[in-house]
């Protein structure tokens, strides 16, 4: 499959430059093993590989916010660089930086579901594989790119972890402002429970969509609460709109199988 794209298309999430349109744009958005899914036919994984994450628990030099105009990215200057290996990765994944999902009401907004059940948000970790040196060259090679996917789940009172990046978030309300909150290690982002996932190969979930991903998505949620999800909303994206709703719809599983 040709992976030429269009450059001159700026994609979205509805309209004419919506997800059923980016194939005609960008080719690999029309594979056989496209992402996200819904993880109806897996069971959380209990004998994989322990996972072993590297430097998570290190407080970073400095955390960015940034509206990207798609979604909300946090990336972070460290002075040792975070990696996973285990759970029956191949080999060590250098995190790179992630990034959040979510609805306008807290029934959507995940990209992943669980049994038809979908989530207000999520997050995506996104990780290179390290002999390949860095994220666009891996996007080159099948198993270039290793996610890990974390679902939130509304709670009565405030995830006081998350307090750092709600209060970034009213400074990059719109498209392309970026603003440094005070660091928190990337194991903030991570459920404390970390033995049970689904596991499946994918791709980027959005343009160009490379078939590159192995996905991890850990059944053990995050918590938000209500106000705090509101303060995701006030976002706006690169079409002058509120930045809601900016899911991919679900991909068909196809010959794929999810352990």
């Amino acid at each position: 499959m040709s992976g030429q794209e269009d450059e001159e298309f700026h994609w979205s999430y509805d309209g004419d430059t919506g997800p059923e349109h980016w194939p005609e744009h960008y080719p690999y958005c029309g594979g056989q093993s496209q992402s996200p899914i819904d993880l109806y036919d897996g069971t959380p994984e209990t004998e994989w590989n322990p996972f072993l994450f590297m430097h998570y628990d290190v407080t970073p030099t400095t955390v960015k916010v940034t509206n990207n105009g798609h979604e909300a990215m946090v990336t972070m200057d460290m002075p040792k660089r975070p990696y996973v290996l285990g759970g029956n990765l191949d080999g060590e994944y250098v995190f790179d930086q992630l990034h959040f999902h979510w609805g306008s009401i807290d029934s959507v907004g995940s990209e992943h579901s669980i049994r038809h059940n979908s989530y207000p948000c999520e997050a995506h970790l996104l990780h290179y594989k390290k002999v390949y040196n860095d994220s666009g060259t891996a996007t080159l090679y099948e198993d270039g790119l290793a996610v890990l996917g974390v679902l939130f789940t509304i709670s009565e009172e405030d995830n006081p972890a998350l307090a750092g990046l709600i209060t970034g978030l009213a400074s990059v309300t719109q498209p392309d402002q970026e603003v440094t909150i005070q660091p928190i290690p990337l194991s903030t982002f991570l459920p404390n429970n970390r033995n049970k996932f689904y596991r499946y190969e994918g791709s980027l979930t959005t343009p160009p969509c490379n078939e590159v991903v192995v996905w991890t998505i850990f059944n053990h949620k995050l918590s938000i609460s209500a106000a705090q999800m509101a303060a995701f909303r006030n976002l706006e994206d690169d079409h002058g709109h509120t930045l809601v709703d900016h899911y991919r719809p679900l991909q068909p599983l196809g010959t794929r199988r999810v352990s």
